[in-house]
């Protein structure tokens, strides 16, 4: 029998999730603070393909999953790219828009959680507002697993935005090597390199931010547990 009362038991599960809204909206700063880098403007809709593109990506790496810390780095990767398409299509919160992510979640069925979405992404006809509805769910699976949501969240976006080499610190001969090294260790092709607001970014043929790996900080959430 529990010893907390069934109103303690619902205060606790507020405050979690009250704590979990206020680590995403910092997340959501920093996907902002990244596309910002990149180039990428909010309003340019045929950025919309793309971010399809990388959701539907990242959606079919989850299967590949091996532990509880692949889950959850392809979870926050999944509402890292599902953000940003979710302001391309113009919800102005992103993932927080409309009813947001005050619901429950569904973490015993991530996977048909997750084939849904790609589903939604999949079809010729696309519904914006399913595929944030979908987008919503997944979060909320995150939010509702017994992991270190903060701690998880810091470093997947320190990670994603060591991405981008400050214009000091490398040449441009340094650069178009790195752009030749991509192609040849990776299955990239037609990389290339913008300098934009003091940043050398890599990018391949279809417009994805490279990472290279020298400068790249890899992810390792297994420290966090």
């Amino acid at each position: 029998m529990s010893v907390f009362k069934q109103g303690e038991i619902m205060r606790v599960l507020q405050n979690r999730e009250e704590g979990f809204l206020e680590h995403f909206k910092k997340m959501q700063q920093d996907i902002l603070l990244f596309n910002t880098l990149a180039g990428n403007d909010v309003d340019n809709k045929e950025l919309i393909p793309l971010y399809e593109g990388l959701l539907l990506e990242e959606c079919n790496e989850l299967y590949d999953a091996k532990d509880v810390y692949d889950i959850a780095d392809h979870q926050i990767d999944v509402a890292v790219i599902g953000d940003f398409l979710a302001r391309l299509y113009g919800f102005t919160d992103g993932i927080l828009s409309g009813q947001g992510i005050t619901g429950a979640g569904n973490i015993h069925d991530i996977y048909n959680d997750n084939d849904h979405l790609v589903f939604l992404i999949k079809q010729g006809c696309k519904s914006p507002l399913q595929i944030l509805d979908a987008l919503q769910i997944s979060v909320m699976n995150f939010r509702d697993s017994y992991v270190p949501h903060e701690k998880l969240m810091n470093e997947i976006m320190e990670s994603n935005l060591s991405k981008f080499i400050p214009s000091h610190a490398i040449s441009v001969e340094e650069a178009e090597s790195i752009c030749k090294n991509i192609e040849e260790e990776t299955i990239y092709k037609g990389v290339d390199f913008k300098m934009i607001n003091g940043y050398y970014v890599f990018i391949d043929s279809k417009g994805k931010v490279m990472k290279r790996h020298n400068w790249f900080k890899d992810v390792d959430l297994t420290k966090h547990y």
